[in-house]
């Protein structure tokens, strides 16, 4: 289990307001081999009210190395927000806890 807070949310405010990024809710990843600051780059990613990815911010460069190993690799990564905000609403941060099915359903029990 590995839980990180979600890095450069204040340059994508628009799509951090969009996303639903709620506890319990799914991350995803992309991988931004491209990106001019780190080319091990990987977007963390939340669907709007319309089904649409939106960009909430990046993996923090010290896991991003890994991650984007397993990404290429064609890994399925289980991840979910642990903190953040349904869409409309501001967030206070945004983090995320990448772990097992039976380890997020311990921890999202509903």
């Amino acid at each position: 289990m590995r839980s990180f807070r979600v890095r450069g949310s204040s340059y994508y405010p628009d799509d951090c307001l969009a996303a639903d990024t709620s506890p319990g809710k799914r991350a995803r990843f992309k991988r931004e081999p491209g990106n001019e600051y780190d080319p091990n780059a990987v977007a963390v990613l939340a669907l709007d009210a319309d089904g649409k990815a939106r960009r909430v911010g990046y993996v923090n460069k010290g896991y991003a190395r890994a991650l984007s190993r397993r990404l290429e690799a064609g890994e399925s990564i289980n991840a979910r927000f642990m903190r953040g905000a349904p869409a409309g609403v501001e967030d206070q941060g945004i983090a995320v806890v990448e772990a097992t099915a039976d380890d997020m359903r311990r921890l999202f029990r509903r």
